[in-house]
Protein backbone atom coordinates (compact mmCIF):
# COMPACT_ATOMS: atom_id res chain seq x y z
CA UNK A 1 0.00 0.00 0.00
CA UNK A 2 1.27 3.22 -0.94
CA UNK A 3 0.28 6.22 1.82
CA UNK A 4 1.98 9.37 3.03
CA UNK A 5 3.93 8.28 6.20
CA UNK A 6 3.39 8.85 9.94
CA UNK A 7 5.42 9.67 13.09
CA UNK A 8 4.89 6.51 13.55
CA UNK A 9 7.13 5.38 10.55
CA UNK A 10 10.08 7.56 11.54
CA UNK A 11 12.36 4.82 13.17
CA UNK A 12 11.62 2.58 10.10
CA UNK A 13 12.26 5.10 7.20
CA UNK A 14 15.78 6.46 9.33
CA UNK A 15 16.72 2.56 9.24
CA UNK A 16 16.20 1.96 5.82
CA UNK A 17 17.62 5.57 4.39
CA UNK A 18 20.64 4.70 6.68
CA UNK A 19 21.50 1.26 4.65
CA UNK A 20 21.88 3.47 1.66
CA UNK A 21 23.95 6.10 3.27
CA UNK A 22 26.32 3.33 4.47
CA UNK A 23 26.79 2.49 1.01
CA UNK A 24 27.18 6.31 0.11
CA UNK A 25 23.97 6.06 -2.10
CA UNK A 26 22.03 8.80 -0.05
CA UNK A 27 23.08 11.22 1.67
CA UNK A 28 22.09 11.36 5.45
CA UNK A 29 19.51 13.03 7.41
CA UNK A 30 19.63 14.01 10.98
CA UNK A 31 16.73 12.30 13.36
CA UNK A 32 15.44 16.34 13.81
CA UNK A 33 15.40 16.66 9.71
CA UNK A 34 12.99 13.75 9.65
CA UNK A 35 10.87 14.86 11.99
CA UNK A 36 10.80 17.75 10.43
CA UNK A 37 10.49 16.39 7.15
CA UNK A 38 8.08 13.68 7.53
CA UNK A 39 5.32 14.91 6.38
CA UNK A 40 6.97 14.87 3.00
CA UNK A 41 7.65 11.44 3.04
CA UNK A 42 5.91 8.54 1.21
CA UNK A 43 6.15 4.84 2.04
CA UNK A 44 4.95 1.39 0.89
CA UNK A 45 4.02 -1.21 3.73
CA UNK A 46 2.81 -4.43 4.34
CA UNK A 47 1.67 -5.18 7.66
CA UNK A 48 3.79 -3.72 9.67
CA UNK A 49 7.29 -3.04 7.83
CA UNK A 50 8.11 -0.15 5.74
CA UNK A 51 9.17 -1.75 2.57
CA UNK A 52 10.58 1.68 0.53
CA UNK A 53 10.42 5.00 0.81
CA UNK A 54 10.56 8.40 -1.37
CA UNK A 55 9.94 12.26 -0.20
CA UNK A 56 8.88 15.10 -2.38
CA UNK A 57 10.60 18.26 -0.80
CA UNK A 58 9.45 21.91 -2.03
CA UNK A 59 11.40 24.57 -2.86
CA UNK A 60 8.63 26.79 -4.28
CA UNK A 61 5.31 26.85 -6.01
CA UNK A 62 6.79 25.62 -9.10
CA UNK A 63 9.95 23.11 -8.29
CA UNK A 64 10.19 20.40 -5.57
CA UNK A 65 12.83 17.44 -5.37
CA UNK A 66 12.41 13.84 -4.79
CA UNK A 67 14.79 12.56 -2.10
CA UNK A 68 15.73 9.31 -0.50
CA UNK A 69 13.93 6.48 -2.42
CA UNK A 70 14.90 3.57 -0.72
CA UNK A 71 13.42 0.21 -1.14
CA UNK A 72 14.61 -2.36 1.54
CA UNK A 73 16.88 -5.14 -0.72
CA UNK A 74 14.72 -8.12 -0.03
CA UNK A 75 12.00 -6.13 -2.08
CA UNK A 76 13.97 -4.67 -4.54
CA UNK A 77 13.06 -5.67 -8.74
CA UNK A 78 9.32 -5.74 -7.32
CA UNK A 79 8.08 -2.84 -9.33
CA UNK A 80 8.03 -0.73 -5.85
CA UNK A 81 10.40 2.09 -6.42
CA UNK A 82 8.52 2.93 -9.77
CA UNK A 83 4.92 2.74 -7.99
CA UNK A 84 5.97 5.22 -5.18
CA UNK A 85 7.63 7.56 -7.33
CA UNK A 86 4.48 7.33 -9.75
CA UNK A 87 2.17 7.93 -6.96
CA UNK A 88 4.90 11.31 -5.76
CA UNK A 89 4.17 12.16 -9.47
CA UNK A 90 0.60 12.37 -9.03
CA UNK A 91 0.77 14.19 -5.95
CA UNK A 92 3.21 16.98 -7.75
CA UNK A 93 0.71 17.15 -10.36
CA UNK A 94 -2.10 17.86 -7.48
CA UNK A 95 -0.19 20.49 -5.84
CA UNK A 96 0.37 21.96 -9.68
CA UNK A 97 4.13 21.73 -9.18
CA UNK A 98 5.29 22.18 -12.74
CA UNK A 99 9.02 20.61 -12.33
CA UNK A 100 10.02 17.67 -10.02
CA UNK A 101 13.65 16.97 -10.00
CA UNK A 102 16.16 14.38 -8.62
CA UNK A 103 19.93 13.69 -8.06
CA UNK A 104 20.50 10.52 -8.68
CA UNK A 105 22.80 7.53 -9.30
CA UNK A 106 19.79 5.88 -10.72
CA UNK A 107 19.68 7.48 -13.85
CA UNK A 108 17.75 4.80 -16.13
CA UNK A 109 15.20 4.35 -13.44
CA UNK A 110 14.36 7.92 -13.41
CA UNK A 111 14.78 8.16 -17.26
CA UNK A 112 12.29 5.17 -17.59
CA UNK A 113 9.78 7.46 -15.58
CA UNK A 114 10.05 10.19 -18.05
CA UNK A 115 12.77 12.09 -16.40
CA UNK A 116 15.34 14.02 -18.60
CA UNK A 117 19.08 14.78 -17.78
CA UNK A 118 19.93 17.79 -17.13
CA UNK A 119 23.10 19.92 -15.88
CA UNK A 120 23.04 20.51 -12.22
CA UNK A 121 23.70 24.09 -12.70
CA UNK A 122 20.12 24.65 -14.26
CA UNK A 123 18.97 23.79 -10.44
CA UNK A 124 20.78 26.72 -8.63
CA UNK A 125 18.29 26.24 -5.53
CA UNK A 126 19.78 22.89 -4.85
CA UNK A 127 23.11 24.18 -4.78
CA UNK A 128 21.78 26.91 -2.24
CA UNK A 129 19.89 24.37 -0.27
CA UNK A 130 22.13 21.32 0.15
CA UNK A 131 25.15 21.26 -2.03
CA UNK A 132 27.11 23.85 -1.23
CA UNK A 133 26.79 21.87 2.45
CA UNK A 134 27.29 18.61 1.06
CA UNK A 135 30.56 16.37 1.71
CA UNK A 136 30.51 15.12 -1.74
CA UNK A 137 30.47 18.52 -3.36
CA UNK A 138 33.88 18.48 -4.68
CA UNK A 139 33.26 14.97 -6.20
CA UNK A 140 29.39 14.74 -6.92
CA UNK A 141 28.94 11.28 -9.27
CA UNK A 142 24.95 11.70 -9.15
CA UNK A 143 23.23 12.82 -11.95
CA UNK A 144 20.24 15.53 -12.28
CA UNK A 145 17.31 14.59 -13.92
CA UNK A 146 14.10 16.48 -14.20
CA UNK A 147 10.62 15.66 -14.89
CA UNK A 148 8.18 17.90 -16.38
CA UNK A 149 4.53 17.97 -14.98
CA UNK A 150 1.92 19.36 -18.02
CA UNK A 151 -1.06 20.66 -15.78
Amino acid sequence: MVRKASRNDLPQIASLIGDYVGQRQLLPWTKKELKQKMSHFWVINDQKTVLACAALIPYHQHLAEIRSLAVKKDQQKKGLGKKLIKEILKESQKLKIKKVFVFTYATLFFEKLGFRKVEKESLPEKYHRDCHACSHYLECNETALVYVNIN
